[in-house]
């Protein structure tokens, strides 16, 4: 089995996953390979003003969508950090709160990580709420990743 992560940045060595790569592709860089920091370097901007311009483009592309919406993050060493936008920053149970107290504690725990990371929720899967909580989110402006059998929300704004 191929090991998940086998490239690294060629400027700062950092390792790089699949949706790196995506992103190197989208660029055209293909003979060499950065992270996303020194990607938004080069581009002259931040982090999450680059990742935030790539995903629209990505998302307005189905053969640079399809590898992005299949990616699994879980081996990710960057999610230990917190420096990973492939998987959750942080992590909110309201699978015991009820309608709309879970919803509003889910946007709060929202507005605390920073804009273009991901928040993973657990909710009661007989609730209505698997339905209300990523409809309203989406309604916000935000992205669901993920809906089962948690949702995956990436902040937007």
């Amino acid at each position: 089995m191929t090991e998940f992560f086998e490239y690294s940045c060629d400027l700062c060595g950092k390792p790089l996953c699949e949706r790196i790569g995506v992103m190197n592709l989208v660029l055209d860089q293909v003979d060499e390979t950065f992270c996303l920091e020194c990607l938004a370097q080069k581009e002259n901007m931040s982090s999450d003003a680059f990742y935030h311009w790539i995903l629209e483009y990505v998302h307005a592309r189905e053969c640079f969508k399809t590898p992005w919406d299949k990616f699994d993050y879980t081996p990710c060493p960057r999610i230990e950090d917190k420096t990973c936008f492939c998987g959750p920053t942080e992590t909110l149970d309201v699978r015991t709160t009820k309608c709309p107290l879970n919803f509003v504690q889910t946007r709060l725990a929202l507005e605390k990580i920073p804009v273009g990371q991901i928040l993973e929720v657990w909710i009661d899967p007989e609730s209505e709420s698997v339905l209300n909580i990523p409809n309203s989110i989406r309604a916000e402006g935000h992205e669901v990743v993920r809906e089962q059998p948690y949702l995956w929300i990436r902040r937007l704004k």
